[in-house]
């Protein structure tokens, strides 16, 4: 490796800049797991867990059975 890059790579790791990938795992009612701490989904479409609440899905289908 090119010695200005290690330093480069060094100074961002000292200051608490270097990006890194964090692992996410989705769970269900609107929950995720991030590097390992559970936490509220509030970037998804489901963050109040709507989608599974059986009142919406038979709302839904009976407006699929009513309208198409």
């Amino acid at each position: 490796m090119l010695p200005w890059i290690a330093e480069e790579l060094a100074a961002l790791t000292d200051a608490g800049l270097l990006r890194r990938r964090r692992e996410l795992r989705l769970l269900p009612d609107g929950w995720c797991e991030i590097d390992g701490r559970r936490v509220r989904n509030f970037a998804g479409n489901d963050y109040l867990g709507l989608a599974s609440d059986p009142r919406v899905i038979a709302a839904a289908e009976a407006a699929l059975r009513e309208y198409g």
